[in-house]
């Protein structure tokens, strides 16, 4: 991992974070899009980080834990605990869609209520990132089995 991955922009174009484990684990870092020196943002370990849509907070996948950061920082706080897929969460407005046990289920962490429910079983193992819609009406994701397959879409989940 000595190479930066994940890279997403934060709300505002301004930022590009990633995760690195130049600190000596992976962590999430960020660097400014126009070009400069990196700074980390989280001192806990952490892969795959993504801003909320406001661009208040950074949600990124610990070890064993959904977490959450404050973009203008502050300490971390763990929201759902469990294994994830570091590349399995997609954020909307209400909450955060989690690709977990296998990488066969979607779970939904709702910010108000502060609960998890289960929201998809997929008909197989998904291969990757998944992207819900702004509106938060369908689902983006790719199977891996049959290896032939097409890109699924789940609309109308709800």
């Amino acid at each position: 991992l000595s190479m930066p991955l994940a890279p997403a922009f934060s709300h505002d174009g301004e930022w590009i974070y990633f995760s690195s484990d130049r600190s000596g684990q992976p962590s999430i870092w960020k660097t400014p899009a126009t070009g400069g020196d990196s700074v980390q943002v989280t001192s806990e370990p952490g892969r795959y980080a993504v801003e909320s849509p406001d661009g208040q907070t950074l949600y990124f996948v610990g070890p064993e834990a959904l977490q959450a950061v404050p973009v203008r920082g502050g300490a971390a706080e763990s929201l759902v605990e469990g294994r994830m897929y570091a590349d399995g969460i997609s954020i909307a407005d209400v909450g955060v869609y989690m690709m977990r046990e296998a990488r066969s289920v979607l779970d939904f962490y709702d910010f108000r209520s502060k609960k998890v429910r289960r929201v998809f079983e997929f008909p197989g193992t998904v291969f990757s990132t998944i992207s819900v819609s702004p509106d938060g009406k369908t689902i983006l994701f790719a199977p891996i089995e049959p290896p032939e397959s097409d890109i699924m879409l789940i609309d109308e989940f709800r």
